[in-house]
């Protein structure tokens, strides 16, 4: 039995030795199945808000796709489109960067304001901090100078950049009034500057994520301040 049943007999298979295949539908009847089927359905395109043009082999490179974003090794989709050879599926696996590329960019407005970047904890000031003279945070700001900024509350040896790295933290411990709009502005400059030479997505994705958090931090210090004037006489 076919798995797509034709309405009729085909005539031009009924003799020889395709004989066993009159009754499949043909491959111009599936892609007219499926296309009537998406138009009583109307199903719209997200993209553009039409309708869309659905034909088997667009369905055949979105499985594939699919796939891909799903992470699937390329020899397995080969086996499920019946490829032969693993250079044929490649435009699936590069077409998921492109769109993975491209989600993270347009999720990345509206997540911004829902991620708190910042997972270190505020303190009034170095005492409060704890910690010594060692485990301060430096921050160049240009024309500002060199100022501490917090303090790193890890006991372990850290490989990463501060102070770019330590507000996207756990372990930093940032001071109340030290200079964070500052090392914001820098971060901003410096981001801005990378982008204009030609630098990888990751290293300015590093500051953007920076800067994010100071944001963050920036709302959490005005918040403090202003419950301390209030208690204040």
């Amino acid at each position: 039995m076919p798995l797509f049943l034709a309405p009729s007999a085909n005539e031009q298979l009924s003799k020889g030795d395709n004989k066993a295949y009159t009754m499949h539908l043909t491959s111009i009847g599936f892609s007219e199945l499926v296309r009537s089927a998406a138009a009583k359905l109307k199903v719209v395109s997200p993209r553009t808000g039409a309708l869309l043009h659905v034909r088997p082999r667009r369905l055949r490179h979105t499985f594939a796709t699919n796939l891909a974003l799903l992470g699937v090794p390329a020899f397995a989709i080969a086996e499920g489109l019946d490829h032969s050879s693993l250079n044929t599926v490649a435009i699936y696996v590069d077409n998921a960067r492109v769109l993975q590329e491209r989600t993270d960019a347009a999720l990345a407005e509206y997540m911004n304001g829902l991620v708190d970047g910042f997972l270190g904890r505020l303190h009034r000031d170095e005492a409060a901090a704890g910690g010594s003279a060692a485990d301060r945070i430096y921050a160049d700001l240009g024309d500002r100078g060199i100022e501490a900024v917090g303090t790193c509350g890890s006991k372990e040896e850290c490989r990463l950049a501060p102070p770019v790295s330590c507000y996207t933290c756990r372990y930093f411990r940032p001071w109340l009034h030290a200079p964070h709009d500052g090392v914001l502005a820098a971060i901003d400059a410096r981001a801005d500057r990378l982008r204009a030479a030609g630098a990888t997505g990751r290293l300015v994705g590093l500051h953007a994520d920076a800067a994010r958090a100071i944001r963050n931090l920036l709302n959490e210090v005005a918040a403090t301040r202003a419950t301390e004037e209030a208690a204040s006489p």
